[in-house]
């Protein structure tokens, strides 16, 4: 089955606004650690959790295939993106 590039790049949007709203609620669970108390260590837990393992699974292969479309049908574009494939390895 293929999937649409226009499909991959609403995934995209989708996955952007989610990492934001997960760090938005990092920042919030961190700003608002009460003096003497902790923080929901399982909210950060599940936070760093996905933060690390759902990007290299597959926000960034997503990616990948964006910018390989653009090479190939839009070259214009797609210059400066050399480096992202590279970046999205060594994170």
């Amino acid at each position: 089955m293929r999937i649409s590039l226009a499909r991959i790049l609403e995934e995209l949007r989708e996955d952007h606004r989610n990492l934001t709203r997960l760090l938005d609620l990092l920042e919030n669970e961190c700003r608002e650690v009460p003096e003497e108390g902790e923080p929901d260590m399982d909210l950060l837990h599940d936070i760093m959790h996905y933060m690390t393992v759902y990007p290299d699974a597959i926000h960034h292969p997503r990616e990948d295939l964006v910018y390989t479309a653009m090479r190939e049908h839009c070259a214009d574009l797609a210059e400066g993106l050399g480096h992202v494939p590279d970046e999205h390895r060594e994170i």
